[in-house]
């Protein structure tokens, strides 16, 4: 039933004009169902092996949505399906209401603005509430964003383990704190990859020009937003617990597990972005280092530790880290999809 609606693939001949320029005949069902005419202008780009075209009207138009509160009553619903827009590419977002939203229903949406970067609200009144989004991605590319994604990624797990090292528990109470900073930045990531799905524009302006690529940046983005998922449950680990661990022997293990470990985050995320299967085959083979660590930690803290929250604390740090260095794994392998892939030029 899905595909109802997709027209039958065609082959057609190239031909050969005066001056040696080519041309080639557009199907009269896609000028119509563009709604296109004589003189309209295509903007056209490589793609891989193919060209993308895409009438100029319509990279130019505005992606608009309406949530009505009256058949989403809880704001937070309301507010997940903005979020989720926001990252398929909308411009405008309107949420109205046949009655007057109330205080507190205004309080939360307003604070939207906190969650999703470029999003402003353009218009308001006692039923409705319009959001916009502005300022996008002209000047940065796909990579630029994913590294500096992966650099506050990196330092949530050092700051973390640090706080865990040094027993310094207000630090790993404000590193817990940046969670919504790295949200915000992945949903960011998450917007760029989808208009450059849909937009041949945004996409060349964001360094890419096969959009064949675009899943793994996607794939990629993901595995950061839950390395460093991890990260952040070590720092609430050791908040919980409340004071310092004071065993020396087990802290150096921590502290070799989370240095291996952003050794291999570090490894594979250039592996991904310098296209480098050297550097693919260096993380994976480090992740043995971290299993034998975090059996050693364990064997150590339940022969040793005799208080059973602080093992439980102990075991659980570990258990984080052996799962940050499992993500840096993932990612090599979707930098190992991206470098022996098919070659498209």
């Amino acid at each position: 039933m899905g595909r109802s609606n997709i027209s039958k693939p065609t082959v057609r001949n190239l031909q050969l004009i005066k001056g040696g320029s080519f041309t080639l005949t557009i199907p009269r069902w896609w000028i119509s169902k563009q709604r296109l005419r004589k003189g309209s202008k295509l903007f056209i780009s490589e793609d891989g092996p193919s060209l993308r075209i895409v009438s100029t009207a319509i990279l130019s138009s505005k992606k608009r949505t309406e949530l009505n509160l009256d058949a989403v009553e809880d704001v937070q619903h309301v507010i997940y399906m903005i979020w989720t827009y926001y990252m398929q590419g909308l411009d405008e977002i309107v949420v109205s209401s046949s009655s007057p939203i109330s205080a507190d229903g205004k309080r939360q949406l307003r604070a939207v603005r906190m969650d999703l970067p470029g999003i402003d609200i353009v218009r308001e009144d006692e039923r409705s509430v319009v959001f916009s989004v502005s300022g996008e991605f002209d000047d940065i590319t796909l990579d630029e964003v994913i590294k500096n994604m992966h650099s506050m990624v990196l330092a949530v797990q050092r700051d973390a383990v640090r706080a865990v090292v040094e027993g310094n528990i207000e630090m790993a109470r404000e590193v817990v704190e940046r969670e919504s900073e790295i949200l915000r930045i992945y949903r960011r990531v998450i917007r760029q990859i989808a208009l450059c799905s849909m937009n041949p524009q945004v996409a060349y302006r964001s360094g890419v020009n096969n959009s064949r690529e675009l899943i793994t940046y996607a794939v990629l983005a993901r595995d950061l937003s839950r390395a460093v998922y991890h990260s952040l449950y070590v720092a609430r680990h050791i908040a919980r617990y409340g004071k310092p661990l004071e065993e020396k022997t087990l802290l150096d293990i921590i502290q070799n597990m989370s240095g291996i470990a952003y050794g291999m985050s570090v490894k594979s995320v250039e592996a991904f972005l310098e296209k480098d299967i050297a550097k693919v085959l260096e993380t994976t083979d480090n992740m043995h280092r971290v299993r034998e660590l975090d059996e050693e930690l364990n064997r150590k803290t339940l022969e040793t530790v005799k208080e059973t929250d602080k093992a439980v604390t102990i075991l659980l740090i570990g258990r984080e880290l052996r799962r940050v260095a499992g993500y840096a794994v993932a990612m090599a392998d979707i930098a190992a999809n991206r470098i022996l892939g098919p070659e498209t030029e």
